[in-house]
């Protein structure tokens, strides 16, 4: 019942995955009766996997109550493993919370780690709910490796549901990579509901490495 108590006694173990683990109890527990104490102590910690730990299992409640807020706080932390992973994290619960509020936000962030982690935990729900918007967005960003994870997320969720559509948009990307994994993405999800049309598909593609990605 008293969190700072037990921050307290804490000082008396080693450091070490046992200790780093109950920092992040200790969090989750003060953030129950004192959430504001709870953001500021763990803001205190020394930077490292105790502060890692810690802000990891406070983060899911902020970001419960309040994903806008959670995203700031996490952008307030000085180090930069600690800051994307638990912008990712928030903003992950964001998009399953409001993912018209999430998708604006991430959309203001400068390119960089933390917008691309951002954006890989946000993407399968809006994969799920706007496939064409994820895949038309990821064009315009700087990174083929995001490029490549954004598209190929949201031609696969795109094929399960209207996979001639998903075809047709693959097909007017210029960049030979991007089309040929896109093609692979969405026959995987395609083949989910339709593994003999995905296979079909596969067969009207040209040999070459388009046909072979899309096969494997």
């Amino acid at each position: 019942n008293d969190p700072q108590a037990a921050v307290n006694l804490l000082q008396a173990i080693p450091m070490g995955q046992s200790r780093s683990h109950l920092y992040g109890n200790i969090a989750n527990a003060w953030a129950e009766t004192d959430l504001e104490g709870a953001t500021a102590w763990v803001k205190s910690l020394p930077s490292g996997p105790i502060q890692r730990d810690a802000a990891r299992n406070l983060m899911y409640r902020l970001a419960n109550d309040n994903p806008q807020a959670a995203v700031e706080y996490a952008l307030s932390f000085s180090s930069p493993a600690v800051r994307n992973e638990l912008i990712g994290n928030a903003a992950s619960q964001w998009a399953n919370q409001d993912l018209a509020g999430a998708i604006a936000w991430v959309r203001e962030l400068p390119e960089g780690k933390a917008k691309e982690n951002a954006l890989n935990n946000m993407s399968y729900t809006w994969a799920q709910n706007d496939p064409k918007g994820l895949a038309d967005y990821a064009l315009g960003l700087k990174s083929k490796d995001v490029q490549r994870q954004l598209i190929g997320n949201a031609t696969r969720q795109w094929a399960e549901t209207d996979p001639r559509a998903a075809v047709a948009w693959a097909g007017t990307l210029a960049d030979d990579e991007l089309r040929h994994n896109a093609y692979s993405s969405l026959v995987s999800g395609w083949a989910q509901s339709s593994p003999q049309d995905a296979a079909n598909f596969v067969a009207t593609l040209p040999p070459g490495p388009a046909q072979d990605r899309a096969a494997q």
